[in-house]
């Protein structure tokens, strides 16, 4: 992470519920031309995604969110069990809808 470029930013949210709780990891500020890509899908309709750069910013920080974290749920008895919920997510350019 020591090359990410200057001025990104990186939030990290905790919250507390009912059940459990999340933690939230935000990549902000992220310059279009580094972090995105337009392209068109096979439909022929205009596809935003990350750039592989992005990508490896966000692979790079799954294993930091999930340092802490535990999964002994069981779905066949519908067994939650873990530390946190939450993930880590890059925040789209204004006007973008969704989530990388």
């Amino acid at each position: 992470m020591a090359d990410v470029l200057e001025g990104i930013t990186f939030a990290v949210r905790t919250r507390k519920y009912c059940g459990g709780g999340s933690i939230d990891i935000v990549i902000r500020n992220i310059p279009q031309e580094w972090g995105y890509t337009t392209g068109v899908e096979d439909r022929g309709n205009e596809r935003r995604t990350a750039t592989a750069a992005l990508k490896a910013l966000l692979d790079e920080l799954r294993p930091v969110h999930g340092a802490d974290n535990y999964d002994g749920s069981d779905l066949r008895t519908d067994h939650f069990d873990v530390n946190y919920y939450g993930g880590v997510r890059a925040e789209q350019p204004e006007g973008w809808a969704g989530s990388i």
